[in-house]
């Protein structure tokens, strides 16, 4: 973003107002108060109560719909779990590969071809649900809001609802339109809440920056402040990243995984040390797994370099077949090492 596009976005998150022009008039989109918001809950709530029984898809059955349609298959939810895991690893590959730039762009590129696997898997389900009872329930619910936010000339286009002619529904269509152009993108907001000029507003008082109470705020203003406390946390974290880091927001979110799982791999590793405090010092410890997701939590808890040296003693089973452990290659290596800072001392 230029600084010009970001003083725009500053002004507008401070305002709590969205402007636009449509054939050459001015509109106003104000803020939807809880009142509004509560009243378009009520509506949703009673159209699902109210439909629930006519015949309808529902968003629960969303999955099974698409695979009798021959647009998902059984392994979809599956494919869509493991393309999600390619992302998180790529984050963190890059976050951990940022120092070399050729490698960063070549993750970089991986990455978006999982974004845009993942984007068309789930465009096939978004489209879909506009189709369901929950779809149709949150469109009569959103256009009630925008019917009770939508002002021209500090008057209100509509009324609580949209008439019923044709060209009522062309011309609130055609607004919606209008209104869906402004929407920002969640990178916009993290530019943002890194610029100094936002900041020389959060610095000076982060309690009361909009002077309301925050059930009063928009939604700009509360994804603003609450990615802004996001990077207050980061700049203040013992192990706070480089700029180059932070103000990428792909290689960030590899440096939160990393912490993350660095974090919970300490949690379990004093859990287990808690379990029997023998095993504090030991080389090697082996748990019994009981599930799967035992299994992924215990291989988790070894470092980079134990799992090379699991791998290598797996491959070298393969090939011997039975063997005595003082025979591994790895522990061979140890004992030599040993033997060797021994004659050393």
């Amino acid at each position: 973003m230029t600084d010009a596009d970001l003083e725009l976005l500053l002004y507008r998150v401070l305002s709590g107002k969205i402007l636009f022009t449509y054939k050459n008039e001015q509109y106003e989109l104000k803020n939807s108060s809880v009142d509004i918001k509560y009243e378009a809950q009520i509506l949703y709530d009673s159209i699902i109560n109210d439909e629930k029984y006519n015949d309808w898809i529902r968003a629960e059955d969303l999955d099974n719909m698409l695979i009798s349609l021959g647009l998902w298959s059984k392994d979809t939810n599956k494919i869509i779990k493991d393309i999600e895991k390619k992302i998180e690893r790529s984050k963190v590959d890059m976050f951990l590969s940022a120092a070399l730039s050729d490698k960063v762009k070549k993750i970089k590129r991986s990455l978006s071809e999982y974004r845009n696997q993942l984007n068309k898997i789930m465009d096939y389900k978004n489209d879909l649900f506009s189709h369901s009872l929950e779809g149709y329930a949150s469109s009569i619910k959103n256009e009630y809001i925008l019917c009770n936010t939508l002002f021209k000339n500090n008057m209100r286009v509509f009324p609580k609802q949209v008439s019923s002619d044709q060209a009522s529904y062309i011309y609130f269509n055609d607004l919606v339109t209008e209104v869906n152009k402004k929407n920002i993108a969640i990178d916009s907001y993290k530019e943002l809440a890194r610029s100094s000029m936002w900041r020389s507003y959060w610095n000076c008082n982060k309690e009361k920056v909009f002077n309301k109470a925050v059930c009063d705020w928009t939604d700009d203003q509360r994804t603003t402040v609450s990615v802004t406390r996001m990077y207050d946390n980061i700049y203040d974290h013992p192990e706070c990243p480089s700029d180059n880091v932070i103000e990428d927001d792909d290689m960030l979110d590899g440096w939160m995984i990393h912490q993350r799982e660095k974090n919970q791999k300490a949690k379990k590793q004093a859990q287990i040390d808690e379990m029997n405090p023998k095993l504090k010092n030991a080389q090697e410890v082996f748990l019994i797994p009981q599930s799967k997701e035992e299994i992924e939590d215990i291989i988790g808890l070894n470092s980079p370099d134990s799992l090379r040296r699991m791998k290598e003693k797996m491959n070298y089973v393969q090939q011997v077949g039975s063997v005595d452990d003082g025979n591994l290659p790895d522990v061979r290596m140890d004992l030599m090492n040993q033997a060797s800072q021994a004659r050393k001392r």
